[in-house]
């Protein structure tokens, strides 16, 4: 393998990563920490606002990784001869689908980690 083939491959890991910090975390916060921020004491809400400025960051974090991977995965793989029409059509919807998702934590749901 060439030095670009290796940076290539810790690309797709630097994005396999930030999807699973992202779509993992959000299942670990939502169904650990905010049901057990609801029973502790008073001062939970100042606790919770902390781990959801945290896991904000995280997220931001996140989504600009799977951004920047993104594009170069996509080009990366746009450019090679192999291409093919379903290759294409399975693109275009996870692009949708990650835009949505952007979207819905950007805007829809921007105090859902306080």
């Amino acid at each position: 393998m060439d030095v670009l083939s290796w940076i290539l491959v810790a690309i797709r890991w630097a994005h396999a990563l930030a999807a699973v910090a992202w779509v993992g975390g959000s299942i670990f916060y939502i169904m650990v920490l905010r049901p057990s921020r609801r029973r502790m004491q008073p001062d939970a809400s100042e606790y919770g606002a902390a781990i959801g400025a945290e896991f904000r960051s995280l997220v931001n974090t996140a989504i600009g990784v799977l951004l920047l991977t993104g594009v170069i995965l996509s080009l990366s793989r746009l450019t090679a001869d192999t291409v093919t029409a379903p290759y294409v059509g399975v693109l275009v919807a996870k692009i949708i689908l990650a835009l949505y998702m952007f979207y819905v934590v950007r805007f829809l749901r921007p105090h859902i980690y306080t």
